[in-house]
């Protein structure tokens, strides 16, 4: 029971962080990143949103959530959500901006992923460093956390990330 309410908490918390506000911020951020993005090797059930389809990884729970979905297993856990309206690229840049100033993150930087613009940081949170990807598709927002202990190494977390496809 208390590893379940220990969970539900930090299901929550995920959820809650990856909200970010919309305050205003005058500094620009410049630093650009290009990374190669891979093609999905993982074995799983295809999840499909009404903006985006992706993998999720065999033995990994998923959770419906406001405009997206959260697969977890244990601490590693990926978000992905697209909402909203009539966004522009500045406001995917203030959401990752943000993030990195409300959770004490890594200056934010601009990439390219899944042929979008994206703008990310990379903070701890429960013990556990994350990044999330902010970007846009249609004005309408989308976010990106994917955390668990090494995820960048994670074939899993990765491979769900990677599968990620946008419509």
């Amino acid at each position: 029971m208390k590893k379940k309410g220990l969970l539900i908490l930090f299901i929550l918390f995920l959820c809650f962080s990856f909200v970010s506000c919309e305050e205003d911020k005058e500094t620009e951020k410049t630093n650009t990143s290009k990374e190669t993005e891979q093609v999905a090797t993982i074995k799983g059930e295809t999840y499909e949103a009404e903006d985006f389809t992706m993998t999720i990884a065999d033995g990994f729970s998923k959770m419906d959530i406001d405009g997206g979905v959260q697969a977890y297993k244990g601490n590693d856990v990926i978000e992905v959500w697209v909402r909203g309206y009539n966004n522009t690229e500045s406001d995917a840049e203030k959401g990752a901006e943000n993030l990195s100033k409300n959770n004490d993150g890594t200056e934010v930087k601009k990439t390219q992923k899944f042929g979008l613009i994206f703008y990310y940081t990379t903070f701890e949170a429960f013990g556990n460093l994350q990044t999330v990807y902010v970007g846009l598709i249609n004005g309408k927002k989308i976010q990106i956390g994917i955390m668990g202990k090494d995820y960048q190494n994670n074939e899993l977390l990765q491979g769900m990330f990677d599968s990620i496809t946008f419509k």
